[in-house]
Order: C-alpha cells, then structure tokens, then sequence
C-alpha cells in the first residue's frame, strides 16, 4: 500500500511540474509577444516623427 501511495504522489509531482512549465512557457511566449509588439510600435513611432521632421524641413 506505500508502494501505491508513493507512485501516486510521485505521479502528482510530475504532473504539477508538468502544469508549472506549460504555464511558464505561456506567460513567457506572451511576454516575449508584448515585447515584440512595444517594440515594432516605438520603432514605427520613430520612423514616423523623422520621416515628418524631414518632410517639414524640406518644405521650409
């Protein structure tokens, strides 16, 4: 009977590390994505302000 209780508690860990690394995984590709997404908006932010900078340079 401890040989039964042993494999199910052991059988419990690896599904609670199991669960614990797809959820890292998630909140890490999510992470990763918003990053990704700040970092494609501030670029084109900047783009956008020198192109019109240039633009209303040249006009003067």
């Amino acid at each position: 009977m401890a040989v039964v209780l042993a494999m199910v508690v052991h059988g419990m860990g690896l599904l609670v590390k199991t669960l614990w690394g797809v959820q890292e995984r998630r909140f890490s590709a999510t992470f990763e994505t918003m990053r990704s997404a700040a970092i494609s908006m501030t670029t084109a932010f900047g783009v956008r302000n020198l192109t019109s900078a240039n633009h209303l340079s040249l006009q003067n």
